[in-house]
């Protein structure tokens, strides 16, 4: 019996083996499988980061290139501005060479005016019949009417008023 007795022994021995060596690999197995969802788990969560990271990422991109838009609409606009503030700066310059010339022909009218008024002013008190004719005076007089008219429509256009 002895023989039988070991061989007996031998397979409890045998089955405990194999049940102890599945009970481990159920472990194992288990203990994989609790790594693993934890490692799914940990992934999964580093995903959702990596993905808000790369949203953040491309808002900051979106953003930069709205930024560059509005920076390149805004160098276009300044050129624009200095377009228009060059050609602001001609109009004015042409402005003020217009209004030195007007003074000018104000000034020369003026001139003309104050010298008719005075030969009629040497007339009247000269009280000499024949130094000027009727005519004359009379020509003196439309000519210092047409003359403060011009002046009048000179200083309209170099100054913007109308004289009453």
């Amino acid at each position: 019996m002895t023989t039988a007795n070991s061989k007996e022994q031998a397979s409890t021995f045998f089955k405990r083996i194999r049940n102890a060596m599945a009970i481990y690999i159920e472990d194992l197995m288990k203990e994989s499988d609790d790594e693993n969802t934890r490692l799914r788990f940990h992934i999964n969560e580093q995903n959702a980061l990596l993905g808000k990271r790369m949203k953040a990422l491309n808002d900051e991109a979106n953003a930069l290139q709205e930024s560059r838009k509005q920076a390149s609409n805004l160098m276009l606009e300044n050129s624009v501005l200095r377009v228009q503030s060059k050609a602001f700066a001609d109009d004015k310059q042409a402005l003020g060479d217009n209004l030195t010339k007007r003074q000018q022909e104000i000034y020369e009218l003026r001139e003309i005016i104050v010298d008719l008024r005075e030969k009629v002013r040497i007339y009247k008190n000269a009280n000499c019949k024949g130094c000027f004719s009727k005519e004359m005076i009379t020509n003196f007089k439309e000519e210092i009417k047409r003359l403060e008219k011009e002046l009048s429509e000179v200083r309209e256009i170099a100054f913007g008023y109308r004289e009453t």
